[in-house]
């Protein structure tokens, strides 16, 4: 009961929807950013005002992208395959 009611105060004064408008803004700057970077190495978004989480881009020819991918995890940067998909 205590769990529906914190929902119901939540969704009533405005709170979360404020909270996820500032998440949409953050992720959106993030995605942008990366995206720029990703152009900056040869790395194409499909996509020049991507929404979402994901971002789809298309490597350079020659790339292996199950490579890149396996290089990045060392790095910490996961990236999947489209292949994965």
């Amino acid at each position: 009961h205590l769990s529906s009611e914190l929902v119901l105060t939540l969704l009533k004064d405005g709170s979360y929807r404020k909270h996820v408008e500032q998440l949409r803004s953050r992720l959106s700057r993030a995605t942008a950013e990366t995206a720029s970077r990703l152009k900056a190495m040869d790395i194409t978004p499909w996509i020049d005002q991507p929404a979402g989480m994901f971002l789809w881009c298309r490597l350079p020819d020659g790339i292996d992208a199950a490579d890149t991918a396996r290089h990045a995890l060392a790095e910490h940067v996961v990236l999947a395959p489209g292949n994965a998909f």
